[in-house]
């Protein structure tokens, strides 16, 4: 599905103004295969056919005053047609458009409206500012083309730092590179080869300032009379301007040129370039100045400084001083090593800082397309604290994020059940993270912040990883048009409740675009659960294999366990279906027979009271000892001995696996793909579920032999790396993803 976007300016008769020019590279240079755009022009009735061809649609409104009855139903309309269009993203430029775009976008249920601010507002009066505070609520980010301009608008709307993204202009760089004919230039302009050209690029309006330049031309062709001066663009002071060339005597020298579509042919034919405005956001004047290769002279104003060096890509003056601009030109006329100088060094830096493909690819970032090969995930899940499913999500995550992959994790937090450990986690790996509220067991509120995230961060792909995320997901993967995918980590299948809610999971992952399954027994129980065989794909969980060793001490210390005595642990979340009770009732038979083990079990969960008081039942406070939630497992997974999974139903259990590739011997049950881990007695003891005698008799032996406890850890180990490594586990996530973003 591609990203729509929505273009709104009030005017754009042509291609050759500074804002006008921008809008045609952005809407030419955008991924069609990722970017749907439509362009509006707000005060014009038709949009060039120059830039009408990069769009998929087009239409200029016509509209006289934005205010009026006619303004405003124009911007029902407006508003309409932008949703049931399902645009992503309005984007507006100029004030009339930032005002009356901004309300009927909201309107229109755009959520990411995005402003533009081309200058430093030097024409802003205080009801211009006061109508910006009014709509900035409801834009999502502004846009500014140099530090000044971003400067100006924290300053005089109050817009927030964060809020504000600046992306410079840029230039298509090839309309500059040709093979130009200067002599032929010049001589179509009535210009001879030994003139020296000065030209300046601007709209003929006071804030140009081309009255200053005039006059310090005057003061140039004194000292060189073979300078003439060149003004390329129109406006309402045109005649007084030319009417200050005659009253100074300079009209035979001074060249009104007005607007013009060859401006790279008459800057490659000029000697000096002049921007002498007394005010100036981003000029795309100076940047066509520099990919020329031209000396440039430039006031002291807004983002010039932040094009030209002074000094080393050009030189600045001050803004309305003719005398300190008319210096500057002749330094350069008379040192023409320096104005070559300049003029490479100027070439230089806007082909490295601000080329059309860089401003094309900072709007593409901003609006989620980054490339081709970029795909940015979504991982959303329920989370009741920090374990398998959730410390699988982390992995994908962290791990994911290069080579064209980029995630985030969005937990949702549930307001009668709250959890902040994986959040926490993914902030602390420096993943990327999010929380979504929800005020019950399905809130459609919780919908709409994940649309709007999903928005925000131009995300490709939803994938959730347990049934509420699942049944959330989808709702919102499906008004924000794009794919969704699942991880089914296991169905538990454990009581009335959850028998139900995973019956309904199973209705909602038909409709998935593909549906991960950890097991190839989790694949059989989505395949009886109606889900088609083509949307599934199994991949086996995995871990990493270089960690380094835990400080097994830290753990004994903390308990008071001596180094001699042997640690049996349990990792896994205190609920019915882990098997908890079986471990505790064979606990109680080794400890009669033994007084140098202990048992520690790992995790919190709705058991624990019951859990604890049977322990006390059972006289073992000192010898089963309860650890909860743990973030040093690297500490845990060194410090035990035997690692037991007494569990009566499973995925592909992360413990485990963890377990084994730290070389500890463990005992599991034979549900889930346990088997697939674990083959008797080679890399474990396979055991059948819920079975007391089982566990104890499997732990007496592991108790009584270490070499065996060795010989089965250091088998386990080679076993995980062999097949359920972390990089296979990612790899096959990412063929997932591609599979998944590029249909067929």
């Amino acid at each position: 599905m591609k990203t729509k976007i929505a273009l709104l300016i009030d005017v754009l008769e042509d291609i050759k103004g500074g804002a006008e020019r921008q809008v045609y590279e952005l809407v030419r240079g955008l991924d069609k295969e990722f970017f749907e755009v439509a362009l509006y022009v707000l005060h014009g009735t038709a949009v060039p056919d120059e830039i009408k061809s990069h769009c998929h649609t087009s239409k200029g409104l016509g509209i006289k005053r934005i205010y009026d009855l006619k303004g405003i139903l124009s911007g029902l309309r407006f508003a309409r047609e932008l949703r049931k269009n399902k645009a992503h993203f309005l984007m507006t430029y100029h004030f009339a458009s930032d005002i009356w775009g901004t309300i009927w976008g909201h309107w229109g249920g755009i959520t990411n409206i995005v402003s533009n601010r081309r200058d430093t507002g030097f024409w802003k009066k205080k009801a211009h500012i006061l109508a910006y505070k009014f709509v900035n609520r409801r834009v999502w980010k502004v846009i500014v083309n140099c530090e000044a301009s971003k400067n100006r608008v924290i300053a005089d709307e109050g817009v927030s730092v964060e809020k504000i993204e600046v992306i410079c202009n840029g230039i298509d760089l090839l309309r500059f590179e040709q093979p130009f004919n200067n002599e032929q230039i010049r001589k179509s302009l009535s210009l001879s080869k030994d003139d020296c050209v000065i030209t300046s690029v601007g709209n003929l309006r006071p804030v140009k300032g081309q009255e200053y330049l005039i006059e310090a031309f005057k003061m140039i062709v004194k000292s060189c009379p073979k300078a003439r001066l060149v003004l390329v663009g129109d406006g309402h002071l045109k005649e007084s301007l030319k009417l200050k060339t005659r009253d100074l005597r300079i009209e035979d020298k001074v060249f009104f040129l007005g607007k013009r579509d060859d401006i790279p042919e008459i800057l490659a034919a000029s000697d000096i370039c002049v921007l002498p405005s007394l005010s100036e956001g981003m000029s795309n004047a100076i940047l066509e100045y520099m990919a020329v290769g031209k000396a440039v002279v430039a006031t002291l104003v807004g983002g010039n400084q932040e094009l030209v060096d002074d000094g080393e890509t050009g030189i600045l003056v001050k803004p309305g001083n003719s005398a300190h601009m008319a210096k500057a030109i002749r330094n350069l006329i008379s040192d023409k090593d320096l104005s070559v100088a300049l003029g490479e060094a100027g070439k230089k830096k806007a082909y490295e800082e601000f080329s059309a493909n860089r401003m094309i690819e900072d709007y593409q970032r901003l609006f989620g397309g980054v490339s081709k090969k970029e795909i940015r995930i979504l991982h959303l899940i329920s989370s009741n604290g920090l374990y398998g499913a959730e410390k699988v999500l982390l992995s994908i995550a962290e791990n994911m994020n290069s080579n064209g992959v980029k995630s985030m994790v969005v937990p949702i937090k549930n307001l009668h059940n709250p959890h902040s450990e994986l959040f926490n986690e993914a902030l602390k790996r420096d993943i990327p993270a999010q929380i979504v509220e929800s005020q019950g067991r399905f809130d459609r509120g919780t919908v709409d912040q994940l649309v709007e995230l999903i928005h925000q961060n131009r995300i490709s792909i939803v994938h959730s990883h347990n049934y509420k995320a699942d049944f959330v997901g989808l709702l919102a993967a499906r008004k924000a048009q794009i794919p969704i995918v699942a991880t089914n980590h296991s169905w538990t299948n454990t009581d009335l409740k959850l028998r139900m809610y995973e019956f309904f999971d199973g209705l909602l992952l038909r409709k998935f675009n593909k549906v991960v399954a950890v097991s190839e027994q989790v694949r059989t129980d989505m395949l009886k659960a109606g889900i088609p065989a083509t949307k599934i794909t199994v991949i086996d969980n995995g871990v990493p294999l270089n960690k380094e060793a835990g400080d097994a001490a830290k753990l004994r210390v903390e308990f008071g366990i001596s180094g001699s005595a042997l640690i049996v642990g349990c990792i896994a979340r205190l609920s019915l279906e882990k098997g908890h009770t079986y471990l505790l009732e064979a606990a109680k038979k080794i400890t009669d027979d033994s007084h140098n083990v202990y048992f520690i079990l790992f995790g919190e969960g709705p058991l624990e009271g019951e859990l604890k008081d049977r322990v006390k039942e059972l006289g073992l406070e000192k010898r089963i000892l309860f650890a909860g939630y743990r973030n040093d497992m690297g500490n845990v997974y060194s410090a035990i001995d035997v690692l037991v999974q007494p569990s009566l139903r499973e995925g592909l259990p992360l413990s485990l696996l963890e377990a084994m590739s730290y070389g500890k011997a463990v005992i599991a049950t034979s549900v889930g793909a346990v088997p697939e881990l674990i083959t008797n007695m080679q890399t474990g003891l396979l055991i059948k579920p819920a079975s007391v005698e089982k566990i104890s008799q499997s732990l007496k032996t592991l108790i009584n032999d270490s070499q065996l406890r060795v010989e089965l850890g250091k088998n386990a180990r080679e076993f995980v790396k062999a097949r359920y490594s972390l990089e296979k586990m990612i790899s096959s996530y990412r063929q997932v993803y591609k599979e998944v973003a590029t249909p067929t």
